[in-house]
Formats: structure tokens, sequence, C-alpha cells
């Protein structure tokens, strides 16, 4: 994760209400810096590997919460997801009508880059694919009010959405 991700969070956190329930998924390397800034909201991290400060072991789109959250973040994953579409749905599904998804992806001109470690060396397993603008906002506009989208020259694609009311995609509550 790099500036203008953390600085598009910390702003998009500082328009909204106070948090109470929040998922962060792709939690390992963050340093925790959107957890200490939400110390009074009940707080899941969740990645694929254990790291400190990760809480929940999983892939992002398999998590399901135990209730409903008004927050989901999502920071520097989707261009590391086989099935980004999968996992938008699925955090869909994490939050609670009216609540709020802030995603940041890479796009172009941004270079192939391993999810692990420093980046620096790319694992034959990995997965990696850039992120337009325009494919994000045509997977998250069926089940979200887009409130901010921006590609910035840099390759970084910067949307934040709040839930439709009354959608659901696939799991049951």
């Amino acid at each position: 994760m790099h500036d203008t991700t953390i600085d598009y969070v910390f702003d998009c956190l500082a328009d909204l209400p106070l948090r109470e329930s929040v998922v962060e998924i792709g939690a390992r390397g963050s340093n925790l810096v959107f957890r200490k800034y939400c110390r009074n909201a009940k707080y899941i991290a969740v990645d694929t590997q254990m790291d400190e400060g990760v809480d929940v072991v999983c892939n992002g789109h398999d998590y399901k919460p135990e209730e409903l959250v008004d927050t989901v973040i999502c920071c520097s994953v989707l261009e590391h997801e086989p099935y980004p579409a999968k996992l938008i749905l699925s955090m869909t599904d994490m939050l609670k009508s009216g609540g709020v998804l802030i995603l940041t992806a890479q796009s172009d001109p941004w270079p192939t880059h391993s999810g692990y470690g420093d980046g620096s060396i790319f694992f034959e397993w990995e997965h990696y694919k850039n992120i337009s603008l325009s494919d994000l906002l045509a997977w998250m506009e069926p089940n979200f009010i887009i409130k901010d989208a921006e590609y910035r020259d840099s390759g970084d694609v910067l949307v934040t959405g709040v839930k439709r009311h009354a959608t659901s995609t696939s799991i049951p509550r």
C-alpha cells in the first residue's frame, strides 16, 4: 500500500460519520493505519496470510462477518484477485444498506507485481491484472450509489460507493 491509497482512505473516512463496524479486506502489511483511525469501531482485518493485526485468515470472497457492517475497506487487492467481480459481490453482502465500500486498485501504467513481501518477486502461481475504472464501476453500479470515482495518472483507481437499499447478491440475512 502506498501514500496515495492511504491518503484517499483517510479522506473518505474523515468525510463519514464515526464508523461502528469495519471490515478490511487485504489487511496484511497495512501497518494497521486504518484500524488505528477507526479505533472506536469493531474492526476485523481479513487477509489470505497471517500477519500482525490480521484477525481472520481466508480469501476475502469467502469471509462472512457475524453481523453486517457499515464499512468495508479494500486497498490494492482487486488486481491480485482472479475473480474481482466476485470479491465485490462478497463485500456488498458484508455491508448494511447504506454502508460504505472504499476501494483502491492499480491500473495502467502499474507493472505486474507480487502481493507478497515487498512485491519485487512475482511467484508463478500468483494472479495479477490491472483494474480499469470502467470495469470497477460496472461491477459496483448495480449495488452501489457511486460517491467518488477517479483514475490518477499514477495508475491508481479510487472509488467509494454507498450500498443501495434492499440489494442482495448471494448471502441471505
